[in-house]
């Protein structure tokens, strides 16, 4: 403990004993996390400019609570750039609560596909829908669990993934996790948003040892990863064909032990990548695909391949690739349709020839196309 009653903000920073990997952006309108940040002697700031200050004094990587002002590339990208990650938590409630005892306790795991179960006999264009913005904890604590979301009653009627914060969830109330693996069904992917929000390919690129630290981040994710039995990962990249962003696609698929594949949107628009599939060699030589969004879902874009539920379906049935899949905007409104209700809107437009299947099944239907026999070969392995 630190009497600071009588020190400056400069003084304070000198002191020993504050958090070295974590901080906490506190919006003085939203102060849900005051308990948190004093119980584990996080720095508290909030603006733009006090981001770039406090995460050039972190050791990376790191962890910032709370959420920033404004465009959210002012605040996320600084930390990124510095080798930290956002849990978007202004509006997560009780977690000095709920995370007690989480390093010690093991989640239900949520269900994966079995691709030994896939019907390899359906040759039809496939293409899936995943709910974007699930990095967002606050939002998986509160409103993620009503409809139009995860209580949606068309959830489950049909394949569709959803994004969320299942690392984050394992550590900040880890009996989230049980509910999302009590409450899936055999139709809905769960799939783990990169362990907080940051962009892989600026990572700690103003760090000198930039590869290193977003190995170590990596192989923390991969700790969480195998707790929670999460099999896909999605992220936000600020540029999905960059030199960097193949390196970070790289490092995941060394590193993340359990991992069948990775869904990729660039910052803006999600589907800039249009679809391209980078891939990714493990250390035992599997590889492992990194597939940019084909279509973006979201209200009143009028870009190539995006827009509302009508327009997508026009782009899904007019495009001929074999196994795309679409990033739907979860605070978009179609029409008073929203998340799980807009990509029903979408699905009930498209032909018979489509088929709509879980990211999970796009995934495997991928490196099937691409490696036949690798990919057979460990199906048969995995199944025994």
């Amino acid at each position: 403990r630190i009497d600071a009653r009588d020190l400056s903000s400069k003084e304070i920073l000198k002191k020993k004993g504050l958090h070295p990997t974590a901080a906490c952006s506190l919006d003085p309108r939203a102060g849900n996390l005051r308990d948190l940040a004093v119980a584990h002697r996080m720095r508290v700031y909030f603006g733009n400019k006090e981001a770039e200050a406090v995460a050039k004094r972190m050791e990376a990587p790191f962890m910032i609570l709370g959420w920033g002002p404004g465009d959210e590339f002012g605040h996320v990208a600084p930390a990124s750039r510095q080798g930290g990650f956002e849990t978007v938590s202004n509006w997560a409630r009780n977690l000095s609560f709920l995370s007690v005892g989480s390093r010690d306790y093991q989640p239900k795991k949520i269900k994966a596909l079995d691709p030994a179960t896939i019907d390899w006999e359906d040759r039809r264009r496939t293409v899936s829908f995943m709910l974007s913005d699930g990095d967002n904890t606050g939002w998986i604590l509160n409103d993620f669990w009503d409809a139009p979301f995860f209580g949606a009653k068309k959830t489950g009627t049909f394949p569709m993934g959803f994004s969320a914060a299942l690392a984050q969830m394992a550590q900040m109330a880890p009996v989230v996790v049980d509910q999302l693996a009590e409450t899936q069904s055999d139709h809905v992917s769960l799939i783990e948003f990169s362990g907080g929000y940051f962009y892989p390919d600026l990572f700690a690129e103003e760090r000198n040892n930039q590869k290193k630290i977003l190995r170590t981040y990596a192989q923390q994710l991969n700790t969480q990863m195998k707790k929670t039995g999460a099999r896909l990962l999605c992220f936000i990249v600020h540029d999905s064909a960059s030199r960097e962003a193949k390196t970070a696609y790289r490092i995941f698929a060394e590193e993340l032990e359990t991992l069948e594949g990775m869904l990729v949107m660039d910052y803006a628009p999600y589907n800039k990548g249009m679809g391209k599939i980078y891939w990714a060699e493990r250390p035992d030589g599997i590889e492992i695909p990194a597939v940019t969004a084909n279509f973006c879902m979201w209200e009143n874009m009028r870009r190539p391949n995006a827009g509302g539920p009508e327009r997508i379906a026009k782009f899904i049935q007019s495009d001929a690739t074999r196994h795309s899949w679409t990033a739907v905007n979860a605070w978009s409104n179609f029409s008073g349709k929203k998340g799980v209700g807009a990509a029903a809107a979408c699905i009930d437009q498209l032909e018979s020839d489509v088929r709509v299947v879980t990211p999970e099944e796009m995934i495997w239907r991928i490196r099937m196309a691409h490696n036949r026999e690798q990919t057979k070969s460990f199906i048969q392995r995995s199944s025994k």
